[in-house]
C-alpha cells in the first residue's frame, strides 16, 4: 500500500490497511505485511518497534505501511487474538451449517426429488470450502501470535 502522508502512525497505517482489505483476506495479507516488517527489522538490525516504525517512514517504500501495520500488531496484541476468536467463529459456523444440510439432504428430502439432493450437495461443498479457508487463516493468526511473541522475547 502506498499513502502520500509524511509521517504515519503505526495504529493509522493498521486502520488503513483494514479498511483496504475485507476480513476475508485480511490474514493472508497480514502474513505478507509480516514479510515486509521481517525485512525492515532485518534491515536495520533492529527488533525495537519505535526503531522500526521511524525507519519505515523515512524509507517510505511501497511496502512500507505494511511494517507499520505489523508494527501496530506489536503494541496492540489483542487484535490478532480478536481476530483469532472471530475467525473460530466463522470456522464453526461453516461446520455447523456442514453438518445441519448433510442431516437435511441425507435424512429429510424425498430421494426421488434429484434437485433438492444437488442444492443440498452444493451447499455443502461451498462451506466445507469456506471451513478450509477458516482453518487456514486459523494457522496464519496463529502463527503471526507465536511470531510475534517469539520476537518480543
Amino acid at each position: 500500500m502506498k499513502t502520500f502522508l509524511k509521517d504515519t502512525s503505526p495504529a493509522e497505517a493498521y486502520k488503513m490497511f483494514t479498511d483496504t482489505f475485507s476480513e476475508e483476506i485480511l490474514p493472508i495479507m497480514l502474513d505478507e505485511a509480516f514479510v515486509h516488517f521481517t525485512n525492515y527489522s532485518s534491515s536495520l538490525g533492529s527488533k525495537i518497534i519505535e526503531e522500526i516504525s521511524v525507519y519505515a517512514n523515512q524509507k517510505q517504500t511501497p511496502e512500507f505501511l505494511d511494517a507499520l501495520a505489523i508494527c501496530h500488531l506489536f503494541n496492540s496484541p489483542k487484535i490478532l487474538t480478536d481476530l483469532l476468536a472471530t475467525t473460530k467463529l466463522r470456522l464453526a459456523y461453516h461446520e455447523y451449517k456442514i453438518k445441519h444440510t448433510c442431516h437435511l439432504r441425507n435424512n429429510k428430502i424425498i430421494t426421488d426429488n434429484k434437485h433438492m439432493y444437488f442444492g443440498y450437495t452444493k451447499t455443502i461443498l461451498k462451506h466445507q470450502q469456506l471451513a478450509k479457508k477458516a482453518k487456514q487463516d486459523i494457522h496464519i493468526i496463529e502463527s503471526m501470535i507465536l511470531l510475534i511473541t517469539e520476537l518480543k522475547n
